[in-house]
Formats: structure tokens, sequence, C-alpha cells
């Protein structure tokens, strides 16, 4: 090969080559720019502000980096000094079908100092790894699905009066979203934390696990964004928060209801909890509650069960076996209305003083919130079982918000007394305590009445003249004389 025939190949290839590798860097330009784009429309940052948040070309995508430094810079006025913010970077990879594929990977190590007129605030927050992935919508405007997975947290906290500490070994979260549509969507997030503890002026608590899982239905999230877009240009623009949100008193009404449903179910593993000298612990806390119906007159059932109570040894043996091993409840509260006493409020609320309701006002609150002027609740079921008794209660009551009394008919059964009553009497000679229990328990005895499967049922009843009836014999206690 000849010395030109070279140069002529090596001209080809350095033309063929460099407008590829220009392309390339183009491309990649323009798809940071296009994300900045999308998240300015969310967050419209001016001046100083508008770094916040950055978007360069990296790899096969966007790193997308958020100034957690400049962002806290921002309180320095309020007081606040910190160290050891750095910024946090996602990495989002464009999808065939328009989405992002994100991934982020960071640690955390923020100290803080809050310098107030009652002394200083200590903050210290650490975590040794934070992973996540997941993937977004077009727009970056939600997230189709979110885990991220943060291990050895730790949070501590202090003030000249008090101090906390809380340390989790391994918290998962997780997110997902279905049902878009015209701005709302149908919300799933789920939490587990493994190997909580807290130690605290006041009190400690640990768990070796809790689980957690919140549904939103109808989640207006696009006006929650909306909101908050506006609100940031009017804020840089120097008015004041009050100013504010008297200009969006409207939106601020919109937002409710939150969503057309809201449930969060839950469980608490091995949870023990320490007052001063006064300890116990719970093997096991599930829970239900279910809030339906947001848009009118709606509902909220609540489910708890927890399982092996444990006294820690404080209680004499006596005392000990009258604790239930286990306690569940199932109850339903019914006739409220958030919707309209949220929008009366936002619609009349004075935002400098937002507090500051009169007498008027309040009723009307209270009125939209209960419109028939009372809180019917049905306790479907309470169960406590313990070593000595098994007792069941249900039925109703109604509480009511102008002056009646509250009414009551339940139900208490139980297979035996017997069991309970011989323990007691057993004791009665160490513990008179325990022999006037004892005493009373037979005297419920005998006014029982007897189901059709054998077990004992007292019927109980609270009249809206104050009687307290038990398979209708009056035990109402005396009434104190009025003062003169």
């Amino acid at each position: 090969m000849t010395l030109k025939s070279m140069i002529q190949m090596t001209v080809a290839l350095t033309a063929a080559v460099f407008p590829l590798s220009a392309k390339a860097q183009s491309t990649g330009e323009a798809a940071a720019a296009a994300v900045k784009q999308k998240i300015d429309a969310m967050f419209p940052l001016k001046g100083d502000l508008a770094t916040l948040f950055t978007a360069k070309s990296a790899g096969d995508g966007v790193d997308l980096i958020f100034d957690t430094e400049r962002l806290l810079d921002l309180f320095k006025g309020m007081g606040l000094t910190t160290e050891g913010a750095v910024p946090l970077a996602t990495h989002l990879t464009p999808q065939p079908d328009g989405t992002f594929k994100l991934a982020q990977q960071a640690n955390i190590a923020i100290k803080a100092k809050i310098t107030t007129a009652a002394g200083q605030m200590n903050v210290d927050v650490r975590a040794g790894s934070i992973k996540g992935s997941g993937v977004s919508d077009p727009d970056l405007r939600y997230m189709k699905s979110m885990e991220t997975e943060i291990t050895g947290l730790d949070l501590a906290f202090s003030t000249p009066s008090s101090a906390s500490h809380r340390t989790v070994d391994r918290w998962i979260m997780s997110q997902s979203t279905s049902n878009v549509a015209d701005g709302k969507f149908d919300l799933v997030s789920k939490a587990v934390e493994v190997g909580r503890r807290e130690t605290g002026s006041l009190n400690d608590m640990s768990m070796d696990r809790n689980e957690s899982t919140t549904t939103i239905k109808a989640m207006p999230y696009r006006a929650l964004q909306d909101l908050l877009t506006a609100w940031l240009v009017q804020a840089q623009d120097g008015k004041a928060p009050a100013t504010i949100a008297d200009s969006l008193r409207q939106d601020i009404r919109q937002l409710m209801p939150f969503g057309t449903e809201i449930s969060m179910q839950g469980r608490l593993d091995q949870t023990r909890i320490a007052q001063g000298a006064t300890k116990f612990g719970l093997e096991k806390i599930d829970y239900d509650v279910m809030w339906k119906d947001l848009t009118g007159l709606s509902s909220i059932n609540f489910k708890m069960n927890i399982e092996g109570v444990d006294t820690g040894g404080q209680l004499p043996p006596s005392y000990a076996k009258l604790v239930p091993d286990t306690i569940a409840l199932d109850m339903t509260v019914t006739g409220i209305d958030v919707q309209t006493p949220w929008r009366y409020y936002f619609e009349t609320v004075d935002f400098a003083n937002p507090a500051a309701l009169n007498e008027n006002q309040t009723g009307l609150i209270t009125s939209y919130l209960l419109p028939d002027d009372k809180i019917p609740v049905s306790v479907n079921k309470m169960t406590l079982t313990g070593d000595l008794y098994q007792a069941q209660l249900s039925g109703t009551a109604t509480y009511r918000t102008k002056g009646s009394a509250a009414t009551a008919e339940m139900r208490l059964t139980t297979p035996s007394l017997d069991p309970l009553i011989a323990h007691l009497q057993d004791r009665a000679k160490s513990d008179p305590q325990l022999g006037q229990a004892a005493f009373f328990a037979l005297m419920a005895k005998g006014f029982a009445a007897k189901g059709t499967d054998g077990s004992m049922y007292w019927d109980l009843a609270m009249t809206e003249n104050g009687q307290f009836l038990v398979n209708g014999h009056d035990f109402t206690p005396p009434r104190q004389p009025s003062a003169p």
C-alpha cells in the first residue's frame, strides 16, 4: 500500500466515524434537554434555583441530578447549617414505549444544626446504602412502579431537653400505579422495615418486622402537581404564603376527595416497648383499615388483632393470668362527610390566621362533617381471650353532637365464668382486691342469661335519659346532686 492510499483510507475512516460520534453526542444532549424540560414543567425554578435539577447525557440514557446541598442552603437564613450533603443522581434509560427505566444508588451522611431561640437542634441522618429501580411514565409525572431499598438507616435527633435515636437494618419501599385517567390514578404503596430500634428520652421501642400496605383509589395526582407548580411560581416572585394560598383557594378546595377509597393493612412482629421501669411486648399486631365512599357519606372500618401480650414479668402471677393473650376488634364508624367541610373551610378561612374560626364557622364545619349530628358506631366483634376466660362484645352505639346522651345496645357473651371465679377466689385470702373481683364476677354470673348453646350473655343498654340496663335490670349509678 502506497503512502497516498494510506492517507486516503485514514481520511475516509475519519469521515465515516466522526459524524457518528457527533450524532451520538447530539442525540444524548437532546435527550438530556428533553428530560430537563419535563422536570421544569413540574418544578418551574428560576435564578439560582434553576440548577437544583440538572440533566446530562450518560451512557445509554440521562443522569438526572438533584443538588441536595443547594436545597439545604436555602434554609441558612432560618438558622440551618449542614455538612455532608452530596448530589443525588438518578439514571434514566429511555424505553421504546416512551417510558423511562430509573436506577439509583447512593449513601447518605448528613449532619444538620438548627439554631433557634429555644436552643440548638441537632439532626444526623445516615444510610449505608440506598438502591432504587423503577419505571416512570413518559412525562416523568408519576412512577408506574418503583422499589427502593435502604440499609443501615440511622437517624439521631436532639434538643436541649430531649433526644431520640432510630436505626433500621433494612427498609424496602415500593409503589405502583394503575387505572391512570383524567389526572388520577390508583396508588399502592408498600413498606417493610426489618430490625427497627428506637431509644429516646421518654421511652424505647423495637420491633423485628413492620409491614404496611396503603392503597388510594382515584388519587388526583395531577391536581396536586399543578397546585405545587403554581405555588412555586408565586413563591419565587416573593409572595407571602397566605397570599399564595388565597389566590389558589379554589384549587385547594377541589383537592378533596383525596381519593374515593383509602385502605391500610399491616403487621408488626415482636414489638417491645419500655417506658421508664414499665416494659411490655406484643408478639404480633395485625390491622386493616378501610375508608370507603369519600365522595359522600363515608364509612371507616377498623380491624385489629393483637396476639401474645407479654407483661415482662412485672405483674404478680395472680394478675398476669388476668391479662388477655389475644385481643381482636372489628368496628365500623359511618355517616362522615369529609368533602363538604373541607371545601367550606377553604372557601371561608383567612389564610393569614387559619386557626381563627368563629363560633358559627366551627358549628357549620361540625354539622357538615356529621350531617346527621351523630356518630353511629357498630362493634361488629370484639373478643378478649386468656387462660381463664373468653369474652365477646358486639352491638351498636350512637354518639350525638347536640346535647343528647350517647346510646348503646351491646351483648357481652362468654362460654363460662367458672375458671375466672375459681382463680379469683383461690387468691382472695392473700389479696383482698381479688376477693372483691370474685364477688362482682359471681354477681355478674347471677344476672347472666343463657344462650341456646349453653353460653352466658348480658344485654347492655345505655338509654337517652342516662339509664344503664343489664338484661333489662336497671343498674344506673346514683346521680350526684346538682350544686345549689
